[in-house]
């Protein structure tokens, strides 16, 4: 189960910080006793393999990457609040920030502009970072690695000196998202302006599926959601976030859901 955690300021992210999974790496022998050149991580915690590595791989543990990135941040006199996704051997730290929003017209409110990372010990994942935003008045996460093609990002292997080429960025990183607010306006009118009409429930039930990755989601999705057989895009969309944002989700399925909700504002809907 993902423990979700709503915080109300970047300092409680930094308590949280200790309490997260730590992962060694251990050598890998043959069965006749000699050592392999490959190693394997170990999450900590669960005792449990997380993948194969070279002697190149240079773990990242979740409380370094943790403290790295808010110390960047607070550093640059940025507040705010954020949300922490713990699956274990990955962590998702979602932060908006309160010197960054953007007028959300649609229901008379904002929407915070803030930075979204992801640690994990497996090798295929690493650290990555995008924008991430935050609509106030429903309480929703927005990704935006899709969503705004002029929002800055990072992604680092862990290997080398990660730590230092981490710090060095979360300056950078911070200082590209004060473009974002005209492309984030202009996606939203946008997208307020066009109507999908589904023909029946069915249409409708076959649509969802293809979001949520499965028919068993999608009625779930369907028992909790508002959702119309016409609706607006922007609509549509924010009852999609809205569903990853506040639902118990393994990490493929936040993200599959998060991914398709981005690919729903910026291209044309196609219904069967």
């Amino acid at each position: 189960m993902t423990m979700i955690q709503h915080l109300n300021s970047l300092d409680e992210i930094v308590d949280k910080a200790l309490t997260l999974d730590t992962a060694t790496s251990h050598e890998v022998y043959y069965p006749d006793g000699e050592a392999s050149r490959f190693h394997v991580i170990k999450n900590d915690v669960s005792k449990k393999e997380v993948c194969t590595i070279s002697k190149r791989y240079s773990i990242l543990q979740h409380k370094d990457a943790l403290n790295l990135v808010l110390s960047g941040i607070q550093a640059i006199g940025i507040t705010g609040g954020g949300i922490m996704r713990n699956y274990g051997d990955t962590i998702v730290a979602e932060m908006y920030f309160d010197n960054l929003t953007v007028r959300d017209h649609t229901q008379d409110g904002h929407i915070n502009v803030g930075m979204r990372f992801t640690n994990s010990f497996n090798k295929s994942l690493g650290f990555s970072g995008s924008a991430f935003l935050w609509r106030q008045v429903c309480q929703n996460g927005m990704l935006a690695n899709k969503l705004l093609p002029n929002a800055p990002s990072m992604s680092f292997k862990h290997m080398g000196n990660v730590i230092e080429r981490i710090g060095d960025s979360v300056k950078e990183f911070v200082q590209g998202l004060v473009t974002v607010e005209s492309s984030l306006l202009e996606i939203i009118n946008e997208s307020t302006q066009q109507v999908i009409k589904f023909e029946n429930d069915e249409n409708q039930l076959k649509f969802i599926i293809e979001q949520v990755g499965s028919e068993r989601k999608a009625k779930q999705f369907i028992d909790i959601e508002p959702v119309e057989l016409t609706m607006d895009k922007w609509s549509l969309y924010n009852v999609l976030t809205h569903f990853a944002s506040h639902e118990d989700l393994s990490y493929p399925q936040y993200e599959k859901i998060h991914e398709n909700a981005q690919k729903l504002l910026i291209n044309p809907i196609k219904l069967n």
